[in-house]
């Protein structure tokens, strides 16, 4: 049986095969959010909401998710370092904003 704080070991060892999957979805993910974040020119900013990046923000924060965000050569990385980035860490933002959106049309 797998408990959580030995899988939170686990991913927080570099070297195991759960820590080497997390650096490459965390590279990955980075990767496809600079995508995105250049095919909607999101000036405003880039805002990761869900359960990963909130649960996993050492490894959003050592560089990973940055460096492949940034990585899209010399002509769009001055773009992409121009766009802020954060990590929402409110559970409830969906259920907020939903709210929100019912009491102003209601």
């Amino acid at each position: 049986m797998v408990t959580l704080a030995l899988l939170a070991t686990t991913l927080a060892n570099p070297a195991s095969a759960a820590g080497k999957t997390m650096d490459l979805f965390v590279s990955a993910y980075g990767g496809r959010a600079g995508n995105l974040a250049m095919q909607v020119m999101a000036t405003g900013g880039v805002y990761i909401g869900g359960g990963i990046a909130p649960k996993n923000l050492d490894r959003m924060r050592d560089g990973t998710f940055m460096r492949n965000f940034l990585d899209k050569g010399p002509l769009f990385r001055p773009i992409l370092e121009k766009i802020p980035v954060h990590v929402v860490l409110e559970q409830k933002t969906a259920l907020i904003g939903a709210a929100q959106h019912a009491v102003a049309h209601l």
